[in-house]
């Protein structure tokens, strides 16, 4: 750490640091080299957006999984969710199943846009959201199980007194990312290539110099011409299911920054419906009416925090996630 404050980037991805690294690797097969770390750099992007409840959400594009929330908040525009109980079974099945068809085009076309031509225009479309809310049943459920692994991540957003808003997450994918460290240091390597698949032609397909499809997601809300709230949600494959309905809860159903993020959760993994004890008996009987399978959540479902920026009060409006460790703070 002492090495990388006094050289910044360069001390990590080149010299000692990156010759211990590739070194390590080598042991284990690894194709990377110090050229490959060399390379290495991060890109400024412009976001993605569209609008819900009268706000624009804002959402990194591809080759993280943004895409994915703002096509399921899409879908949800065709739904009359105000008039639903923010915790009945209608409202729970329709974000359950608007989530499970953004996944299915997610897992389809979300690659990195260096080498893959991602049609954001269309899949953000009216077009396409109204022929996917249209294959949504109030009936029964759809059979999609296009899941990718939890993972172990951290959250935080901060704003200054000048109403400068950092939405900021961080992950090695799995809890100890690849378990690989390096002898002399001790750096741990993430596994954030398990995002890729295999599959020959496939736009997210592993190759040399790509960037796999990832899961961590960081979000803002913005209306005229400024930023309402920033927030995420944490939890890998639960992340566009947890931004969807925090994003419902705080613009549709009204609740706080505390509430929307207490609320209770669920969400479809495995053509089952994971779900925390406090959901209600009676909801989890509708939708296993439904067809949805139900299986109690064994570990709290995600993690987040957010600011609501609070013009109107001039007042910041924290919340943070009792899932996981954090708290909200002002100073």
């Amino acid at each position: 750490m002492r090495t990388i404050a006094e050289g910044g980037r360069d001390a990590f991805y080149t010299g000692p640091l990156a010759k211990d690294m590739v070194a390590c690797l080598k042991k284990h097969g690894s194709l990377l080299t110090l050229e490959d770390f060399a390379a290495t750099g991060s890109s400024w992007v412009e976001p993605i957006s569209t609008d819900f409840a009268g706000t624009e959400v804002l959402e990194l594009p591809p080759n993280g999984q943004g895409l994915t929330v703002l096509i399921a908040l899409n879908i949800l525009n065709h739904f009359g969710l105000k008039s639903l109980d923010p915790n009945g079974s209608a409202r729970r099945h329709i974000e359950i199943e608007a989530v499970k068809l953004a996944w299915e085009l997610r897992n389809r076309h979300i690659a990195d846009p260096d080498f893959a031509d991602i049609p954001l225009d269309h899949l953000l479309s009216l077009k396409t959201s109204a022929k996917l809310a249209a294959m949504i049943s109030q009936t029964s459920c759809l059979d999609i199980r296009a899941a990718l692994p939890s993972s172990d991540t951290v959250y935080l957003t901060v704003v200054d007194r000048n109403r400068m808003a950092v939405s900021f997450i961080n992950s090695i994918y799995w809890s100890f990312g690849s378990g690989l460290v390096t002898p002399e240091t001790g750096i741990a390597f993430q596994n954030r290539g398990s995002g890729f698949v295999t599959t020959p032609g496939h736009p997210n397909c592993i190759g040399p110099a790509k960037r796999p499809l990832h899961t961590i997601i960081p979000a803002m809300t913005r209306k005229d011409g400024r930023i309402g709230m920033s927030f995420g949600v944490m939890g890998g494959n639960y992340q566009p299911m947890g931004h969807v309905t925090v994003l419902a809860n705080r613009l549709i159903y009204g609740m706080d920054p505390q509430e929307a993020l207490d609320f209770p959760r669920c969400s479809p993994e495995s053509g089952n419906i994971r779900c925390e004890s406090t959901i209600p008996p009676e909801v989890l009987r509708d939708l296993a009416a439904l067809g949805h399978g139900i299986v109690p959540a064994d570990d709290p479902l995600g993690g987040g925090q957010i600011i609501d920026l609070s013009y109107q009060n001039g007042i910041l409006w924290g919340g943070s996630d009792p899932r996981k460790d954090g708290f909200a703070l002002g100073f």
